[in-house]
């Protein structure tokens, strides 16, 4: 057993999958962090470019600090190379990155110090850079975009205790208050292992999201901080949705799959969380948010290309193949439908006073003519 002088203070744990273009700007900025004591474990998902030459040609520069580790095969996600770099990992903390974004050069530095002044399980910071480019280089010269995954009006000036009342904590997360993003934070790693926390299995987009929700829930001690320290490339070179809605069985099953996994992978945590068994109010908060979302960003474009028949014919199609896996899915959908038909009354019902005020108001003025 390794002593824990030989130890990292910091692992970092990257996915990486066919980013030949952007790679080597995250390896630089690794390298040109002012904490020295990290290990920098890249976790490859067979790609079939240039990204594996590219990273092994920099381990040398690493000094012992960089390991490549290479999937047999192809996982279709970001979940297992996560999910297998946290099983590697040995520092004290743990911090994620995704191999086309890059650290600010303090990056480490910042979030270590604050972490081990505080003794937080998580150190999460509020925003981060985006630059908006889809070249291989982002230099002095790129604009840089100060932006938030959430809805903070007050950001922080210096480094606070988050509430540790779970009913807050849940509004929060709700409210969007807490990102969703896993790069955002540094992770004790001790709080990771010991309540055996990973990106969820069988889910292609979101497991970010549930991964977060787990931390948040679970975490003793969670500090927000002001720094920026991820600079995030917004790229424009990925499949765009318009083919994929072409396609549209496709995307229904993808879109449905993943769906469907968030919705038990949540379930199945809720279920065995004290809290939420007692408050079962708080159990809905954060999936009716998560499906609202969902149906916004990508049922209504559908709408808009396709006939409903067209739609209707394939989701009969798709909810009927795993009925019980669905269940789930279509009670939140059914109380939902119903608590939009409600707000709708409503709103109408205040169209209709306002209207009758306006005709009253006009009444009471003089006719000049």
């Amino acid at each position: 057993m390794e002593s824990n002088k030989t130890l990292p203070a910091i692992s970092i744990v990257a996915p990486m999958y066919n980013v030949e273009k952007y790679v080597s700007q995250c390896l630089e900025s690794v390298l040109r962090q002012t904490f020295k004591d990290f290990e920098f474990i890249i976790t490859d998902d067979c790609s079939t470019d240039n990204s594996v030459n590219i990273v092994e040609s920099y381990i040398p520069k690493f000094e012992g600090r960089l390991r490549l580790v290479r999937l047999k095969k192809n996982s279709g996600g970001a979940v297992v190379p996560r999910n297998t770099g946290l099983s590697l990992s040995r520092g004290k903390y743990i911090a994620l990155i995704d191999t086309d974004d890059l650290y600010t050069d303090s990056a480490l530095e910042e979030l270590y110090n604050i972490a081990e002044e505080t003794q937080a399980d998580i150190v999460a910071t509020e925003r981060y850079y985006e630059a908006k480019t889809n070249d291989d280089i982002i230099d002095s010269n790129t604009p840089l975009i100060k932006k938030t995954n959430t809805r903070i009006k007050d950001f922080v000036d210096k480094p606070a205790v988050v509430s540790d009342d779970m009913a807050e904590r849940v509004k929060d997360w709700t409210n969007r208050r807490f990102s969703e993003y896993p790069w955002d934070k540094l992770y004790r790693r001790d709080f990771i292992i010991e309540n055996n926390i990973r990106f969820p299995q069988n889910m292609r987009v979101r497991d970010d999201t549930v991964f977060s929700f787990y931390c948040i829930c679970l975490a003793d001690k969670i500090v927000r901080v002001p720094n920026i320290i991820n600079i995030y490339r917004m790229r424009t070179d990925s499949l765009s949705n318009d083919r994929i809605i072409n396609k549209l069985d496709k995307y229904l099953n993808k879109w449905l799959t993943d769906i469907i996994e968030f919705v038990r992978n949540m379930e199945a945590f809720m279920n065995n969380f004290d809290f939420f068994v007692k408050n079962p109010q708080y159990k809905y908060m954060p999936v009716y948010r998560y499906i609202q979302e969902e149906l916004f960003h990508h049922m209504s474009p559908l709408y808009n290309k396709f006939k409903p028949y067209q739609i209707d014919s394939l989701l009969r199609k798709e909810f009927s193949a795993k009925p019980d896996e669905n269940s789930a899915l279509m009670t939140y959908i059914f109380s939902l439908t119903n608590m939009y038909k409600q707000y709708i009354k409503k709103q109408e019902n205040q169209i209709t006073s306002l209207q009758k005020q306006i005709e009253e108001l006009k009444k009471q003025i003089p006719n000049n003519n």
